[in-house]
C-alpha cells in the first residue's frame, strides 16, 4: 500500500490563477514568494544569487523555470536554506543562449530547508 498514488504527479493550479508566475531577477535575488504560486519563471540577464524562498509550507513543491537571455552563459548561486542531496549535488545551468532549465524543490519545514529534488536542462 504505502503512500504512493498512481497516476500523474500533480502540482495543482498556481495561486492566484494558473500557469507560471513571472518573476523579476530582483525577486529571484531577494527570495521568491512561494505563496504566490508553485511554478515561477525568470529570464537571466546576468549571473545571480538566488535568495531563500519565502512563504513555503511544509511539503510544498515549487518549480523554477530559468531561461538564458540571448547572450547565455549566466549562472546561479544558492542561498543557505537550499539543500542538495547525493543525487543532485549542485546545479550547472545550460549555457546556450535562450535555453531553459527546470529546477524542482520541496520545502522541509522540520529542517527549515528547501530541498532541491529535480533538475532538467536544455529546453
Amino acid at each position: 500500500m504505502g503512500l504512493m498514488k498512481s497516476g500523474p504527479l500533480s502540482f495543482g493550479a498556481t495561486t492566484p490563477g494558473s500557469g507560471c508566475v513571472a518573476i523579476t531577477e530582483a525577486e529571484l535575488v531577494s527570495g521568491v514568494d512561494c505563496s504566490k504560486g508553485k511554478v515561477f519563471h525568470v529570464m537571466l540577464t546576468a549571473n545571480r544569487a538566488v535568495g531563500n524562498f519565502t512563504g513555503m509550507t511544509c511539503g510544498q513543491p515549487a518549480i523554477l523555470r530559468v531561461k538564458q537571455d540571448s547572450t547565455g552563459g549566466r549562472t546561479l548561486t544558492w542561498g543557505g536554506n537550499f539543500r542538495f542531496g547525493t543525487t543532485i549535488t549542485s546545479i550547472t545551468l545550460s549555457t546556450t543562449a535562450s535555453k531553459t532549465d527546470y529546477i524542482g524543490f520541496i520545502y522541509d519545514n522540520s529542517a527549515g530547508k528547501i530541498d532541491v529534488v529535480a533538475f532538467v536542462k536544455g529546453f
